[in-house]
């Protein structure tokens, strides 16, 4: 009886039915990837990790660092400093807020470090500051061309159907006009 005691006492806790400590940890990013800041009115999108262990389970607790570059394009937290220390909350995110771009353009590269007990994970996220042209550059419009072309017909149209009309009584055009888009022409009759 005391050998089969000795036996499971011996045995790892995982074997008692506890979960083994984490091996590893590692952070993913669920916000602010790629994002674009507008250094116009120094707004940014606030970067959103979460620090997961090696079964995939949220860690909570786990104490992660934002670091953003000291020259170039940049970031800086409530205008202030280039880190901010955050702890994950029981779902294991960590959320910036108040994160500002300075005012250089171009891409940056934001450093993450998650750190729990003895275990760390490192990442990086990629932001880019631009400004107003920029924006609209990178924001285009699903319709493209064929929709500023569409209206600038119509506008063109009603102008030449306005312009077109004359004063007298019947409404006949006092002096016709003809407009050719490409292989369109647009006018009234003689």
């Amino acid at each position: 009886m005391c050998l089969l005691l000795s036996a499971f006492l011996a045995l790892p806790p995982a074997a008692w039915g506890q979960d083994p400590p984490p091996q590893s940890i590692r952070i993913l990013v669920l916000a602010g990837q790629d994002a674009i800041n507008n250094i116009e009115p120094k707004t940014a999108t606030q970067p959103v990790v979460e620090v997961q262990d090696d079964t995939g389970s949220s860690v909570a607790g786990a104490e992660v660092i934002f670091t953003t570059p000291a020259a170039g394009p940049s970031a800086t937290f409530y205008g202030a400093t280039r880190t901010t220390t955050l702890t994950t909350d029981k779902q294991g995110r960590a959320a910036v807020s108040g994160m500002m771009p300075n005012t250089d353009l171009g891409v940056f590269e934001m450093q993450v470090t998650a750190t729990h007990g003895a275990l760390q994970a490192e990442t990086v996220i990629t932001q880019t500051n631009a400004q107003g042209a920029t924006l609209a550059k990178k924001k285009k419009s699903p319709f493209g061309w064929r929709l500023i072309t569409a209206i600038g017909a119509g506008a063109a149209i009603a102008i030449i159907a306005g312009v077109s009309r004359s004063d007298d009584n019947n409404g006949t055009p006092s002096n016709p006009t003809t407009i050719t888009f490409g292989s369109v022409s647009v006018g009234t009759p003689r």
